[in-house]
């Protein structure tokens, strides 16, 4: 059932929830951003704690949001199928964080308590080798125990009579699963890590001792009284911040766990809901203790503050390249830290919500029969398009606009440019059908159902996908779009390059036949529409209502909800007039002037257009009722 809160604590509620995931997402984006951009930063403690940093800042992205609104609400909107998705994230992300705190322990072992064969033990491959079993073994038991349903095994009945319900994704653990997930996922690594930072104190107690007693046999300078105790103090402290955090936040969530449900399940729901908030509350801590108490991090993070562009140390080169080991390699663009860090935070955010929002867009309308309508089908396949778009293209757009570099070879530089254009292609096509549709459901509302059925709707998809991959493989895969611009091409021609130049000619025929026709096109359905409607409702409206015009008024509410749905189509077809008109002017402009636009207008104007696949869910979800449903 759904639990009734005051207004207030929900806004509360909601209101701690989002700092709680603001902090770990910024958090962990400047850790990652700092080793990453850092080359002196590139240790094996480092390399650890960025996978440490990655698996928090998924857990913000993908499994907090959602979690808020099943704890605000005690209600899961989505399917079944997306329940087990979220549960299966949120404990392989959660148990993949806890070992990184395992390994980043092991390795602080082995540089304190064997100092001389540490360089030996701890190389990249080591390191990666660490990482890759904290993933894979968080990601199969994670998996294995929700998809196999052994979190429920030998408690099926209770579950199915007393937990089960429409609406519901609490996570259910029997006794036996209960004691397994808590020992690996908590107590196991949580014992391992306080082994290890004992003996790391009592090592480094002995060490620094040793130390000191040397000094003075030698009769050197030795330390200023009090200095040892600082320092074993400041150890001591840090290690208790480390071990404290970890055992704060997550051991009263793992004592519920593996005590409910040998007290038959009586605690309270919210409470346990509250605790697992208070783990999550970790991955927002993670970076303050394992990277802010850092003293590398804090002169990153005032290079990143101050926007100085330097390194933490000397600068060699002002002039960076992305193949450094090549004569012929591109030159890397040099952006300030802040600006890269705001370029990655902004353009990973629109990945996040392209792929979030049109992933939603389409569990809705597979999973739910109801929607199963021709313009819900065109709208599904419209929200594939920007699905792959998301996954497949804006990625690798990312790195080549924020380095200027392309590090995936001309092979796949071939393939990434012709879905670029395809995908581009199928959006147009699939708003031109999708105005087909609506004009009939309007204009012909009798003939409507005999018209557009969902087979119709099919073919029209299909079309949709088959006109794009002809304009796609016409234009770059055959590569028109280069006839005659062979001197400009060779001439930026370098090492790490994946840039698209376009003729005049394929310039006016794209931009005509794919976007200025088809905009017209649209427009015009879209005005007629209007335009009916408002006579349908005009007239039906000024008429009485009698028994026999029952009938009457039934298609008058069918009108205005078509009007509706069409208002909502158009508001779609304009975000992507807007989003689109920009590139589309630019890319006939610039082959007039010797393609002398500065790279990065066109880069904005190409990140403008993939913004309308972000801009599309969200559309959807603001006017359409079924879709918030």
């Amino acid at each position: 059932w759904r639990i009734s809160r005051p207004p207030y604590v929900q806004i509360s509620m909601f209101f701690c929830m989002a700092i709680t995931i603001m902090m770990t997402v910024i958090g962990n984006i400047f850790v990652i951003i700092s080793i990453a951009h850092f080359k002196q930063l590139h240790t094996p403690t480092n390399h650890l704690i960025l996978s440490l940093a990655m698996c928090d800042f998924l857990l913000g992205i993908f499994v907090m949001p959602l979690s808020s609104m099943r704890s605000v609400y005690s209600c899961w909107f989505l399917s079944d199928f997306m329940c087990k998705v979220h549960t299966g994230m949120d404990i392989m992300l959660s148990t993949a964080s806890i070992f990184h705190l395992t390994c980043v322990s092991a390795e602080r072992f082995c540089a304190v308590c064997s100092p001389l064969t540490y360089r030996s033990r701890f190389r990249s491959a080591t390191v990666l080798l660490l990482v890759s079993v904290s993933w894979v073994v968080s990601a199969a038991f994670a998996y294995a125990m929700v998809f196999g349903e052994l979190n429920i095994k030998g408690s099926e009945d209770f579950y199915e009579s007393n937990m089960r319900c429409v609406g519901g994704c609490h996570v259910f653990f029997s006794h036996g699963s209960a004691v397994v997930t808590s020992m690996v996922s908590f107590f196991i690594p949580g014992l391992i890590m306080f082994a290890i930072y004992s003996r790391i104190y009592i090592v480094a107690r002995s060490q620094a001792r040793s130390i000191n007693i040397l000094a003075n046999q030698l009769r050197m300078h030795s330390p200023k009284p009090g200095v040892f105790r600082y320092r074993t103090r400041k150890g001591t402290m840090t290690l208790a911040i480390v071990v404290g955090v970890f055992l704060i936040c997550w051991t009263p969530f793992f004592l519920c766990n593996i005590i409910d449900p040998f007290v038959d399940y009586t605690i309270s729901p919210v409470l346990i809901d509250a605790l697992v908030w208070f783990g999550y509350l970790n991955s927002a801590l993670n970076p303050f203790i394992y990277a802010f108490l850092y003293p590398w991090f804090r002169k990153a993070l005032k290079i990143i503050v101050k926007a100085q562009n330097s390194c933490l140390l000397e600068v060699e080169d002002l002039i960076e390249y992305c193949y450094p080991e090549s004569n012929v390699s591109c030159v890397k663009i040099s952006h300030n830290v802040v600006a890269k860090t705001v370029l990655y935070s902004v353009l990973v955010f629109a990945m996040a919500i392209t792929i979030l929002g049109n992933s939603v867009v389409i569990i809705s309308i597979m999973h739910f029969k109801q929607l199963h309508t021709p313009t819900n089908i065109l709208v599904m396949s419209l929200a594939l398009v920007d699905l792959l778009l998301g996954i497949t293209v804006m990625p690798f757009s990312m790195l080549r606009t924020v380095d200027g570099c392309w590090y995936f070879g001309k092979e796949y530089c071939y393939w990434h440019s012709n879905f670029d254009f395809l995908f581009t292609g199928a959006s147009i096509f699939h708003l031109i059908f999708i105005a087909i549709d609506r004009y009939h459901a309007v204009c012909y509302p009798l003939q409507y159902p005999t018209r557009i059925t969902l087979p119709v709707a099919g073919l029209m998809a299909a079309l949709s996908w088959i006109l794009a991959t002809v304009y796609a493989f016409s234009t770059v895969g055959t590569k028109a779009n280069e006839a005659n611009l062979e001197e400009h091409i060779a001439a930026m021609d370098c090492f790490g390059n994946c840039s698209i130049l376009v003729n005049i000619v394929c310039a006016s025929v794209c931009a005509t036949f794919f976007f200025i026709l088809p905009i017209c096109v649209m427009i015009g359905l879209y005005a007629q529409i209007f335009l009916v409607s408002e006579k349908h409702v005009k007239k039906m409206e000024g008429t009485k209502q009698t028994r026999a015009d029952m009938n009457s008024n039934k298609i008058l509410q069918k009108v205005k909800h078509e009007k509706k749905a069409a208002k909502t189509l158009g508001i779609v077809v304009g975000a992507f007039n807007l989003c689109w008109m920009p590139y589309f002017i630019i890319s006939l402009v610039d082959p007039l002037y010797n393609f002398t636009t500065p790279d990065i207008v066109y880069e904005v104007f190409v990140w403008l257009a993939y913004i309308n696949s972000t801009l599309n869910p969200i559309i959807y979800g603001l006017f359409y009722p079924w879709f918030r449903k």
